[in-house]
């Protein structure tokens, strides 16, 4: 039952049409900058910028669906990840520059296993079983068990995902890697390729 409410309220975040507010503080920051960033094709890029004001920011819009995104200071080495929601958001940074966000459905699942997708004994199938419809499972299918599965063990884990998440770039992505896993797998004729000769010359 808990698993059924949670899918249900995570699909109707997804296709909510009131678009996300960040509502944001920053400890120790009276003024600067702070960006908020987009997470694809592996890299982060950079789609808002927001003026601290006092310790205080904002931003607002709207996703299409729930994904990763990340909110970094001006002067900062790291951005922090989050997963947005459309949907009303608190993001406070503490002293040390950490972040914790609080009111994104997504982001609470992200969190709740964002600490043991890397072991071994994490039940990849049970959460893609409890959460077919959210776009967390895609994230974590493409970015944490695209190189640790087969491509038929892939194929069949997203083909349990709910048909909303068709258009879901981590979904997209992650059937790429299978056709190229396919075209690799033991006993399928090498790929032609090019690699330099010693003295760098094509071959």
């Amino acid at each position: 039952m808990f698993f059924v409410l949670a899918a249900s309220l995570l699909s109707a975040c997804q296709t909510s049409g009131k678009g996300y507010r960040i509502s944001g503080s920053a400890e120790g920051k009276e003024s600067g900058m702070v960006y908020l960033q987009q997470f694809r094709n592996k890299m982060y890029f950079t789609i808002d910028s927001s003026t601290i004001q006092e310790g205080k920011f904002k931003f607002k819009g709207k996703v299409d669906m729930p994904a990763l995104y990340a909110l970094q200071f001006k002067d900062a080495e790291e951005n922090q990840t989050f997963f947005l929601d459309n949907a009303e958001i608190t993001a406070v940074f503490s002293a040390d520059g950490t972040l914790k966000t609080e009111g994104s459905l997504s982001q609470d699942l992200y969190q709740s296993v964002v600490d043991q997708v890397d072991e071994d004994d994490f039940d990849i199938k049970g959460f893609v079983a409890a959460h077919p419809a959210s776009n967390v499972t895609a994230y974590i299918l493409y970015r944490n068990f695209s190189w640790r599965l087969g491509p038929d063990e892939l194929e069949n884990l997203a083909n349990q995902l709910d048909s909303s998440l068709t258009a879901s770039p981590y979904i997209q992505e992650l059937r790429e890697i299978i056709s190229t896993l396919r075209t690799v797998e033991i006993g399928k004729t090498a790929p032609d390729f090019t690699l330099p000769d010693p003295e760098g010359n094509p071959f």
